[in-house]
């Protein structure tokens, strides 16, 4: 049995996309716990089973001082929590959660679900490459959903 902590960046997101993973997770005997914001659907994964740990972020926010608390965040939970593996899901979590990861030295995967808006912009883009590039360092896998993303 492994521990298992999934990261992402709302509860109706995990619940509605990731929850076929999780039950087939616990189903292979894991123990899961969820790193989420409580937005919706929070009772639906309670009900899964699953240990449920509230992390706000503001998705769309580019503030440093928030991002820097959410990385602290990912950080002392996951050494609290000590899993064998991390699974993260777009980008504040895949890049934050990576980092986090790393510097515990806890596999983990991330999954990017789109590009998103950030890469609407060159600037931003520019900057989300640089942090995927150094947050991605050590990561056992990266799943693409989409082709054209790769």
């Amino acid at each position: 049995m492994k521990k298992i902590a999934v990261i992402g960046n709302n509860s109706g997101g995990v619940f509605d996309f990731r929850h076929d993973l999780i039950e087939e997770l616990i189903r292979q005997g894991h123990e899961i716990t969820v790193l989420t914001p409580f937005d919706s659907k929070v009772e639906e994964i309670k009900s899964i089973g699953v240990e449920l740990i509230e992390t706000p972020l503001n998705r769309r926010g580019i503030n440093p001082r928030e991002d820097i608390s959410l990385f602290n965040l990912y950080r002392k939970l996951l050494k609290k929590i000590h899993p064998d593996l991390v699974i993260t899901y777009t980008i504040k979590p895949n890049v934050y959660g990576g980092f986090a990861s790393r510097i515990l030295k806890i596999p983990y995967a991330v999954n990017i679900t789109g590009l998103g808006t950030a890469f609407q912009k060159p600037v931003l883009a520019w900057i989300v490459t640089i942090l995927y590039r150094k947050a991605f360092q050590k990561v056992k896998y990266v799943f693409f959903e989409n082709k054209e993303n790769a």
